[in-house]
């Protein structure tokens, strides 16, 4: 570490985080939604109706904290089919990250927040370029039930640090199986 006084570091690292816990305190957050559709119906002619039904049902604000699902499947199912499709590359596509399997796992998935809400689900949905790291439900989750998105809304002027620290809140309490955590 260059030049650093380390006594005062740890203080001033303190002292961001009360700040953020102060902004934190006085975040407004909007509506929550939630939103379910079968994986066996994300072909490819759903797409623009599938964007069109997001969008119409998860209208308040781009800006959101979201959270995906598999509540019809096993949890260690759903961590070892993950698991292969990124091992194997499955469609040359770049998965999300997976987690070590909890002792007790919870259905959820993933969780996220994002500035631009519909395009993010429509690319861990299975829509999105092969480049970007998202879930890619369709390609490897078809016979696993429907998936759930649970969704809270923010204004699209909060903070990106605000709403990682929202994030990685909600990741803490729900331990979702994929992700990375600590984004900002």
């Amino acid at each position: 570490m260059q030049n650093v006084v380390m006594i005062s570091f740890e203080t001033e690292a303190a002292n961001g985080l009360r700040e953020l816990a102060d902004r934190l305190s006085r975040v407004e957050a909007g509506a929550n939604a939630h939103y379910e559709i079968g994986l066996a119906t994300l072909t490819d002619e759903r797409k623009k109706s599938l964007r069109d039904d997001l969008a119409l049902n998860l209208t308040a604000s781009k800006t959101a904290l979201y959270s995906i699902s598999l509540p019809d499947a096993d949890p260690a199912t759903v961590h070892e089919a993950m698991t292969s499709a990124r091992d194997d590359k499955l469609d040359q596509r770049c998965y999300s990250r997976v987690l070590p399997l909890p002792h007790h796992p919870s259905p959820v998935l993933y969780v996220g927040s994002s500035r631009d809400l519909w395009q993010r689900l429509m690319e861990h949905l299975g829509y999105g370029p092969k480049k970007t790291y998202s879930l890619h439900l369709r390609h490897w989750a078809a016979d696993l039930g429907r998936v759930r998105i649970d969704v809270r809304f923010y204004a699209p002027s909060t903070e990106k640090t605000v709403l990682c620290a929202l994030e990685d809140h909600l990741a803490a309490k729900l331990v979702p199986l994929f992700g990375r955590r600590g984004s900002v």
